[in-house]
């Protein structure tokens, strides 16, 4: 999820000289993630962020539909422009973003028009993160 966390500055406090309540979360947060996962974790800067929410919300109301045709690609329809995030299939033009061995993109899709996303058989190599593209 993209939603951003938020402390309080007293959180911070260095109660020993070395660790702060906020430290001791994040050290047992990334321990339990390592335990069970070996994806990446990634952050997005404030703006981004506020950009990307707004996305999100557009998204819900954007009237999105998709067609999934096997080996060939998906066909993404929209009532309005919105762009929308996808996982394994990506634009022409993008594809930049790689995440747990697939291809991520945000597409742009244009009111009352159709756009289409080509599925790639190939791998799309090693993970990459496209923060704040």
């Amino acid at each position: 999820e993209m939603y951003p966390l938020m402390f309080h500055q007293a959180n911070f406090w260095r109660y020993n000289g070395v660790n702060s309540l906020f430290t001791d979360l994040m050290d047992a947060v990334g321990r339990k993630w390592s335990a069970i996962s070996k994806l990446q974790v990634g952050s997005l800067k404030q703006a981004t962020l506020g950009s990307r929410l707004k996305e999100r919300l557009d998204l819900t109301t954007a009237g999105v539909k998709g067609v999934f045709t096997p080996g060939i690609g998906v066909t993404l329809t929209a009532a309005k422009t919105v762009v929308i995030p996808t996982t394994g299939v990506c634009n022409l033009a993008g594809c930049d973003a790689v995440y747990n061995g697939q291809r991520q993109d945000r597409v742009s899709v244009p009111a009352g028009r159709s756009t289409f996303l080509p599925h790639y058989s190939f791998s799309p190599g090693a993970d990459q993160l496209a923060e704040d593209k």
